[in-house]
């Protein structure tokens, strides 16, 4: 494996690119790691088409691969298979023991069983394998084939320990950004003290990742040769014009330039003998000499003949159509003129097609134009739109080449409208070229009339105001037209619309429906509210009145504020604890409901009133909760742990000033949420030991004297 693993055309590192950003954007992976993420984008460059783009592979080799140990990978597949970002399988030998893993990406998996060649991780097997040279070559562990060959270790494979997947992702992100030369394109924009080389690699990274560690991840990436940090002069003889080179990919580029330019000197030295050059007369000699006998495969004849590839051999035989719609780059829009004879000219046949119209309707005559000497280019198009333009075959030798591309765009555009059934634009364009009295302008009447769906409501089943799955009146399409009519006849005559009766019709039965389910839910709400209350017997108070909601509710609140009394203050493991707590809560919420009362006599307002006290003394109980379980050992110890961790990785932080402030805040963000797991704990265990006091002692939670009848 060579320096031509980083030699990327451009159509192919941005395919490449959108790959690698997708499978590092999605929202399964917002909240991966860089050794998950890494390990995502090695799972798809190894994906083997024939296992449905799923890899064989064990634990230990993966880790050879990030430069992590075998339990690093063990963690990240069991997060990742929690969070949906692998799927694993284990792999049996024939004793049926385990023998390795199948790994694979779901995104990939999906795209790859859809057929959907538009997503990114849809890649074909010349991208796979050129994603997987391009890792190969970065960060690949080294290893010896059993034939003998040998795979080189990567540019980073000695790198290994806490960081590497860091450094070898921050590697390929810079190498697929990379131009011809090296160069690394910057971010725009501004940036903050440690430069746009460090802000360009933190937003690449994203993930949380900050300017300074980005900083120190080039640094790294420096020290080990695979990038490197020039400052160029400016006009004030300072260095502060920063960039990135990447040499291997400037080395890469160069070499092949090289040798391009050593064949074409090869080349212009033996067009002539070297003892006397001569001029040639026109005519005389071919420009390119016939080829002789075939080369030995190990010895070339030509020194640079290891760096050409197909499209730079000197005799190409090629014949039938070109095809736009395949390369690296993606699919070509429908209709675009291209020359005959192309590169993949036989990549898809059966998706593209020549303008060549032969199935002209009998009866039609068309007027031959007067053709220059000049010959056009033909145009290539889809088959659809083949098959759609064939029933119009007559009108295309009137358009011009533009035109004709138009109206394959047209064509496509139109079949693509109606979820690709084809039969149905070619049936639509047959009809209205058949109704057709005269037509002045070919192209114009195909593309505005011909192959224009007629629909008002928009939806893909309508045409014409027909449903093509029914055969009926499109209900949609109707009701715009009636409402159109209605608002019509309204402006003119409003009295006259009041006193018709309705409309028979199809529409006039959905309108009686719909009335019907109307009156139906009208009975049945009629029906819930007549249901008296279940624990005064109130009529009409749909089976619980204010009064006696107000009132559950009051006993709900004085329930929850007593069992925070008891978890944060109580001892339940003494009985003369938990009594004495139990009647502090009870004096609380006693003279609290008191107060409240005594504001006003309305009784509705009063209840009101009360059920805010309860709700306030519960607030408050549940507050001094809280600050009792931050005192707790259990709790200080989770503050600790959570500064700590943080703390550890101040490094991605620009100052340790906010590296301490950032920890100051996780750590009291675990003391909540600590104290307030600590609590539920008790609060749970609380309400069991009532309830089971209650069920013994016949609905009295604790001996004690005659209470109210409120409860408390």
């Amino acid at each position: 494996m060579g320096l031509e693993a980083l030699r990327l055309d451009e159509p192919m590192r941005l395919r490449l690119r959108e790959a690698i950003h997708t499978a590092l954007r999605t929202p399964a992976a917002a909240r991966l790691n860089d050794t998950d993420r890494l390990l995502r984008i090695v799972t798809i460059a190894k994906a083997e088409l024939a296992r449905t783009c799923a890899t064989t592979s064990a634990a230990p080799e993966l880790g050879r691969w990030l430069g992590v140990s075998a339990s690093a990978i063990h963690q990240s597949l069991c997060r990742q298979r929690a969070s949906s970002t692998l799927v694993t399988r284990q792999r049996f030998c024939e004793a049926g023991t385990v023998q390795g893993l199948l790994v694979g990406v779901p995104e990939q998996i999906e795209a790859t069983r859809a057929g959907d060649r538009q997503h990114p991780l849809a890649l074909d097997r010349p991208a796979l394998a050129t994603l997987l040279r391009l890792v190969e070559r970065l960060f690949a562990p080294g290893w010896r084939h059993r034939d003998g060959w040998v795979t080189p270790p990567g540019l980073l494979a000695a790198r290994t320990g806490r960081g590497a997947p860091t450094d070898r992702l921050a590697l390929l992100l810079l190498v697929l950004e990379a131009r011809p030369d090296g160069r690394v394109r910057l971010c725009s924009g501004r940036v903050c003290k440690r430069g746009r080389a460090a802000a360009t690699l933190a937003r690449l990274l994203g993930n949380g990742c900050t300017p300074a560690g980005a900083a120190g991840i080039l640094q790294r990436l420096q020290s080990a040769g695979a990038i490197q940090l020039v400052r160029r002069e400016t006009s004030s003889r300072l260095r502060q014009r920063g960039g990135i080179v990447v040499p291997t990919v400037a080395q890469d580029w160069a070499t092949m330039k090289a040798a391009r330019q050593r064949s074409a000197a090869s080349r212009f030295d033996t067009a002539a003998p070297a003892a006397r050059p001569h001029r040639r007369r026109v005519g005389t000699s071919p420009q390119v000499a016939k080829p002789g006998p075939a080369g030995s495969a190990e010895f070339p004849d030509n020194s640079a003949a290891e760096a050409l590839h197909a499209s730079h051999a000197d005799h190409c035989a090629t014949d039938g159509e070109a095809d736009v719609a395949v390369g690296v780059s993606g699919e070509a829009e429908t209709g675009v003129p291209t020359v005959a004879g192309g590169a993949h000219a036989y990549a898809r046949k059966s998706d593209t097609v020549p303008t060549r119209l032969d199935s002209t309707p009998p009866g039609t005559t068309v007027t031959p134009k007067h053709r220059t000497g000049a010959v056009p280019p033909q145009l290539s198009m889809s088959t659809a739109a083949y098959r759609v333009l064939q029933e119009a075959a007559a009108l295309l030798p009137l358009m011009t080449v533009w035109e004709q591309r138009e109206a394959a765009r047209a064509a496509g555009a139109a079949v693509r409208d109606v979820a690709g059934d084809v039969g149905r634009v070619a049936r639509r364009l047959r009809f209205r070229l058949a109704s057709a009295t005269s037509i002045a302008s070919p192209y114009g009447w195909l593309v505005r009339i011909g192959l224009r769906r007629a629909s008002d409501c928009g939806r893909v089943e309508c045409e014409s105001a027909i449903d093509v799955v029914t055969g009926l009146e499109c209900v949609p399409c109707g009701y715009l037209v009636e409402g159109a009519v209605s608002r019509a006849r309204r402006a003119t005559d409003p009295v006259e619309i009041q006193a018709e009766p309705p409309a028979a019709g199809p529409i006039a039965s959905e309108a009686a429906a719909l009335a019907g389910r109307e009156v139906q839910k009208a009975r049945a709400e009629a029906a819930w509210l007549a249901v008296p209350c279940v624990d005064c017997g109130a009529p009409g108070s749909a089976g619980l009145c204010a009064g006696c909601s107000r009132g559950r509710a009051i006993k709900a609140g004085i329930s929850e504020c007593i069992n925070l009394a008891l978890a944060a203050r109580a001892d339940l493991r003494d009985y003369s604890s938990v009594r004495t707590v139990w009647e502090e809560a009870r004096s609380e919420i006693r003279s609290a409901r008191a107060q409240a009362r005594r504001v006003t006599q309305d009784e509705e307002i009063a209840g009101a009133s009360e059920l805010l006290a309860v709700a306030c003394t519960r607030d408050r109980y549940h507050q001094d909760a809280l600050r009792r379980f931050k005192l707790s050992p259990a709790v200080a110890a989770e503050s600790r742990n959570a500064y700590a961790a943080v703390m550890r990785s101040r490094h991605r932080f620009e100052s340790s000033a906010a590296a301490r402030q950032a920890a100051a805040v996780g750590a009291a963000a675990a003391a909540d949420r600590a104290a307030t797991f600590l609590l539920d704990q008790r609060v749970t265990a609380v309400a069991r030991i009532r309830a089971g006091i209650a069920a013994r002692s016949g609905g009295r939670p604790i001996s004690r004297p005659a209470a109210p009848a409120d409860g408390v």
